[in-house]
């Protein structure tokens, strides 16, 4: 490991591991005891490198940490917790490739195109997976409950019209998600595209989604270094000490005004603007900095096309009916069962490979150890059933858990779900995930 210490002196590499130490930092949601101290053992090992940002081991560690973390419930992880996950491991395998071979798996010239690339798939599939009628229904699309605050502003203060609100912002969606990242490519156009995503992310921030705009940050940060030996300016240096501290700043104020039962908008809002001012101090002094173009190879450049295919692979899942959530679908009103898919340009009824989605149970009723999970009218696939029912029969296995369910036309009153026939469980059903299905109309906003 001395050849670590040694050779990886690149203060751009210590910056965007603190970026990625610092994105999983802001993740930790779990309020179980052993899940909080995987929570501030990494807050610790982050002040460490905001301390001293060289010491990228501290970094390193945390990220150990969250891949420990990530891996004990992979792939049922929010979908930023996933590619955080995914990144985490393509960390490691670069460092062990780099201790193992002595040269670098992803070379200076290629690295920030790499990022670029990472950024714009991700961006894209978002986007890619809205192109639904659904969300693009005045009455239930995603764009609602994500920009209600905006709207609320518009129609109110501003007194305009609810659908041309609505529609402007449906348009601005896919404006920001599926063209301006393709800004990132271009020198001319890479910092005002940089700018266009972190304004979108800083209303995401107090909106709630602070913790998936810190991997964004990340991402946008790698985009704009250059990863060259040279050092960078202090004043970068000294922005991300400021931006490392207000991460963990307004992660604790968040567990603070969560343990005193504050109400969950206001707690989102402090954590969110503590987390956007950390953001602004970040990126001041990367914007005024001048970074080197690298030429590329035309084999480079189509080696460089496995991120978007990786990204592509895991992304386009549920069109062959490979799970419906965690793949970049959240908040995309997407239906993906055959007889009510919803997607303009991909009917599954004729891509699918699998019917497990299409083999649900309806859920009249749910044990109230399950109440919270809102199953209820909704439909569910009979395996993502089973999955549920192997989980909370750990955590209550003394209890039982009656239902009320109708399979296939009969309506079944359940004594027990743990006794019965729909805990079947089969060991692929964990890596393959579902979330609830509407019974009957256009698909609400779900995560």
């Amino acid at each position: 490991m001395r050849i670590l210490f040694q050779k990886i002196q690149n203060q751009q590499v210590h910056l965007v591991l603190g970026l990625l130490s610092a994105a999983t930092v802001m993740n930790f949601h779990d309020k179980s005891g052993f899940m909080l101290w995987f929570k501030y053992i990494s807050i610790v090992l982050l002040g460490i490198q905001a301390w001293r940002p060289k010491y990228y081991f501290a970094s390193l560690c945390s990220l150990f940490i969250a891949a420990l973390y990530y891996a004990l419930s992979f792939p049922r992880l929010a979908n930023h917790s996933v590619l955080e996950f995914f990144t985490i491991l393509a960390v490691f395998f670069g460092l062990a490739w780099f201790v193992l071979f002595r040269k670098k798996l992803f070379p200076t010239p290629l690295t920030p195109t790499i990022f670029r690339l990472t950024l714009i798939s991700i961006y894209w599939y978002a986007g890619f997976h809205k192109l639904n009628a659904d969300y693009f229904n005045l009455q239930t699309s995603c764009a609602i409950s994500i920009n209600d605050l905006i709207i609320d502003f518009a129609t109110q203060t501003l007194e305009l019209k609810r659908n041309l609100v609505l529609k402007t912002l449906i348009v601005a969606t896919f404006i920001v998600e599926m063209i301006v990242p393709f800004g990132l490519l271009f020198k001319n156009l890479r910092k005002l595209a940089a700018v266009i995503l972190l304004l979108f992310h800083t209303y995401l921030s107090i909106r709630v989604f602070a913790d998936f705009s810190s991997f964004a940050v990340f991402l946008l940060a790698g985009c704009l270094l250059d990863f060259s030996d040279k050092p960078i300016d202090k004043s970068i240096i000294r922005s991300f000490k400021i931006y490392s501290s207000l991460v963990i700043v307004a992660v604790l104020i968040e567990t603070l005004l969560t343990v005193q039962a504050v109400p969950k908008t206001t707690s989102t809002i402090v954590h969110g603007l503590i987390y956007t001012m950390g953001v602004l101090f970040l990126f001041i002094p990367i914007f005024r900095t001048e970074t080197t173009e690298y030429w590329i190879s035309n084999f480079q450049r189509v080696a460089l096309l496995c991120i978007p295919l990786a990204v592509t692979i895991w992304s386009i899942r549920p069109y062959f009916g490979l799970g419906n959530t965690a793949n970049l679908t959240m908040f995309s009103n997407l239906i993906t069962e055959k007889s009510r898919s919803n997607h303009f340009l991909i009917a599954t009824n004729q891509t699918k490979i699998t019917n497990w989605e299409e083999d649900y149970v309806e859920i009249v009723q749910m044990p109230n150890e399950l109440k919270h999970e809102k199953l209820e009218g909704y439909l569910l696939p009979k395996q993502e059933l089973a999955v549920l029912i192997r989980y909370y029969a750990t955590r209550f296995p003394k209890d039982k858990l009656p239902a009320i369910l109708v399979y296939q036309g009969k309506r079944l009153n359940i004594p027990d779900l743990k006794t019965s026939a729909f805990a079947e469980y089969k060991l692929y059903y964990k890596y393959v995930f579902f979330r609830r299905i509407p019974k009957e109309g256009p698909c609400p906003c779900l995560w």
